[in-house]
C-alpha cells in the first residue's frame, strides 16, 4: 500500500481545485520542507497557507488550540 501511494503523482491536478483549500502545516516538520507548502500555495488558486512556527509534522497534536483557531477561521470564511 506504500508503495503504491509513493508511486502516485498528482501534482498536475492541484491547478485545477476550484474549492477553498488549507495548507496548515508545522515549520519544523521532518517530512515536508515548509518549501512544499508555498509551491502548492503557487499553483492551487484558492489555497491559503498557514505555517505554525516551531511545530512539526502534527500541527494539530503540537499546537492544538492555534490549529484549531486557524481551521476554525478559514472554515468560516470559506
Amino acid at each position: 500500500l506504500w508503495a503504491s501511494m509513493a508511486a502516485q503523482d498528482f501534482r498536475w491536478l492541484l491547478p485545477y481545485l476550484d474549492l477553498p483549500v488549507l495548507l496548515l502545516h508545522g515549520g519544523d516538520s521532518q517530512l515536508y520542507d515548509p518549501a512544499v507548502h508555498r509551491w502548492m500555495a503557487s499553483v492551487i488558486p484558492r489555497a491559503r497557507r498557514i505555517c505554525l512556527h516551531q511545530v512539526g509534522h502534527r500541527p494539530h497534536l503540537e499546537m492544538p488550540a492555534e490549529f484549531n483557531a486557524a481551521l476554525s477561521a478559514f472554515a468560516a470564511a470559506s
